[in-house]
């Protein structure tokens, strides 16, 4: 009879020991098809990124703003004397008549200072 019973015994372990290796498998293959199934997913954003990325994209926006209306609409101050040094045409480029821009594009830049160019007629 103790025969018996510990032949029940081994074969309870043996019956024991498959399914807790068969449980552990088990285990081990579904942990690995999540892991691979979230991998796979497409990252989204989070509200944080997208605040900030609002703010980054509003703050490059302004600074070329600041940038535009420093460079681009600056005046820019011409003067354009003669071979005699005498003083032709003075003002803002852009309020120049025709006559006056004809006689610019006939001078020679001398030298640009404090945003006025000076030029001069070689005739």
């Amino acid at each position: 009879m103790e025969l018996k019973i510990l032949e029940n015994m081994k074969t309870v372990s043996k019956r024991n020991i498959s399914a807790l290796f068969a449980l552990l498998l088990a285990g081990t293959i579904l942990t690995s098809a999540k892991t691979d199934s979230v991998a796979s997913l497409p990252e989204v954003p989070s509200i944080e990124d997208f605040h900030y990325t609002l703010y980054v994209d509003e703050y490059v926006q302004d600074y070329f703003e600041a940038i535009e209306s420093d460079t681009f609409q600056t005046s820019e101050y011409v003067k354009v004397y003669d071979a005699n040094s005498e003083l032709l045409v003075s003002g803002e480029r852009c309020e120049l008549d025709e006559d006056q821009l004809q006689l610019l594009r006939q001078a020679d830049l001398l030298i640009e200072q404090s945003g006025t160019e000076y030029y001069q007629l070689n005739n």
